[in-house]
């Protein structure tokens, strides 16, 4: 099954003529546009199975013959919108599994289709225009596609641009990209369509997406290692961010501050491998971003695990209910402030120049000339031995440097995560679970300033808390801190305990 790498923004129609017209274009075409109509039936079983389990089905109707293809989600690690992919011809037009003449790709859809058989959920009708490109080293196929997507009486307008590489460095997409993005503003697809039309079909809007295991080669290079880290936090980054906007799902802003929050723990980690320069440029920017999405992510905490909890055993209690409004009227101004940044360009700048700028890195003499191992062991030791120091007096640390404490164990524990694939799986499991309790421990301890600090923000802004309001919400506070105080000495312990598994080999 070959792997499918290519970049897609949406495309107004209303811009989608002076795109294809564009000189840039016309200068690296190497041949005309091809134009062809595509019917595709997507199909699954009644109870989504093959969707459940990260496959697409359908069947393309082009040019008087069918087509079966499957494809598998998107793989952050290849980096770019890569997904896997099979198509072979059909003699049909119901899908036909002993059709897929890849074994292992045709037992992971007949496990996931089971006994359940086969119905259509979706179909795209598409007008797609296709011109192959030559751009620096490589060459790279722009398809511009519009049409519909049904799924019963519900319809949705396609209109948007792909660029697949089919020769060449990925690297090429995004610095494409960059010039495309310079002459017309482009914005990034991050669904598919195939995506689109289970959504579609389901009524539903687009949920916030984990970032999955980073999976390492133990032959890596740390420039290769550094690449699939960094593509993993950017794909969370990237898939997550409509969905921050959106703002029905709080998990969206939650996984994009994540995904943030491990690129700019690499940074960190690999700073001595990078150069300088960029990283000055690069890391205020993301700094700025941070800075958008905590004050969102905070008021988010306190209405969900405060809040709410609180008011649903004392729903009849205005004081609660006006606090709650003030609260909400708060983070909806975060939201708003949030959203005016992730909708101007520079955020979809900044994104396409930091992917290019990984895949550049990939090749980085300083990190192509070290092994992912010996750089992730050097990594591990240094930020364990930091963090065993900070915590030598743990029940006697300032908040300041519990503060201090709680960042280095994230650093640790980003580290670890990063690393564990290139170790014993079970000794990692030991060491990082002993690391996300105490981490767990400093998080809801962390959570419970929070509320003191959002609480003095809204009394500064004019709104007063009634008492009774003002002493269950300080009450609230009192009790997890003591809880988690009285817990974080045991979880330490049990960290101190746990083997380093990077010693093992």
């Amino acid at each position: 099954m070959a792997a499918e790498i290519e970049l897609k923004f949406a495309l107004p129609e209303s811009t989608a003529a002076a795109f294809v017209d564009q000189p840039l274009i016309a200068r690296l075409a190497q041949g005309p546009y091809r134009r062809r109509r595509m019917v595709n039936t997507y199909y699954d079983t009644p109870a989504l199975d093959l969707f459940k389990a990260g496959l697409s089905l359908r069947v393309r109707a082009v040019g008087g013959r069918n087509l079966l293809s499957v494809k598998a989600g998107e793989n952050p690690a290849l980096g770019a919108r890569a997904r896997a992919e099979w198509e072979g011809p059909l003699a049909g037009a119901w899908p036909d599994l002993a059709a897929i003449d890849d074994r292992r790709l045709q037992k992971r859809v007949q496990k996931a289709v089971g006994d359940a058989g086969l119905q259509p959920v979706f179909r795209t009708e598409i007008q797609r225009r296709t011109r192959r490109l030559g751009f620096k080293d490589s060459i790279v196929e722009l398809a511009v596609d519009r049409g519909l997507i049904r799924a019963g009486e519900r319809k949705r307008a396609v209109s948007e641009i792909e660029l697949e590489l089919v020769e060449g460095r990925p690297v090429r997409l995004f610095e494409l990209a960059q010039r495309l993005r310079k002459r017309m503003e482009l914005v990034p697809e991050t669904e598919s369509k195939s995506d689109r039309g289970y959504r579609l079909a389901a009524d539903r809007p687009p949920a916030a997406r984990r970032a999955p295991p980073v999976e390492l080669d133990p032959a890596m290079t740390a420039g290769q290692a550094f690449a699939v880290i960094a593509r993993g936090a950017l794909w969370q980054m990237r898939v997550n961010a409509p969905i921050a906007q959106d703002g029905r799902d709080i998990e969206g802003v939650h996984q994009l501050r994540v995904g943030l929050r491990r690129l700019r723990a690499l940074l960190a980690l690999f700073r001595s491998r990078l150069p300088a320069a960029r990283l000055e440029r690069l890391r205020p920017a993301l700094r700025r971003l941070q800075n958008l999405l905590g004050p969102a992510r905070d008021w988010d905490v306190l209405i969900a695990r405060v809040l709410r909890p609180i008011a649903g055993k004392r729903a009849a209690d205005r004081g609660l209910r006006a606090f709650r409004a003030a609260a909400e009227e708060r983070r909806e101004r975060a939201y708003a402030r949030l959203r005016r940044s992730l909708e101007r360009p520079g955020f979809q700048r900044l994104m396409l120049a930091t992917e290019a700028w990984v895949e550049r890195m990939a090749l980085r003499r300083e990190l192509a000339a070290e092994e992912a191992r010996e750089r992730a062991r050097r990594i591990l030791r240094k930020r364990d031995r930091k963090l065993r120091r900070l915590g030598e007096n743990l029940a006697k640390l300032s908040d300041g440097e519990r503060h201090q404490f709680r960042i280095e164990a994230k650093k640790l524990r980003y580290a670890a995560e990063f690393f564990r694939s290139l170790y014993d799986e079970a000794a990692a499991r030991a060491y990082i679970a002993a690391l996300a309790a105490i981490q767990d421990r400093l998080g809801a301890l962390n959570d419970a300033a929070m509320v003191k600090t959002l609480r003095r923000e809204l009394e500064e802004s004019g709104f007063e808390p009634s008492p009774k309001a003002a002493g269950l919400i300080d009450g609230w506070v009192m009790a997890h801190i003591a809880i988690d105080m009285d817990g974080l000495e045991a979880d330490w312990a049990k960290f101190l305990a746990a083997p380093r598994f990077w010693r093992a080999d």
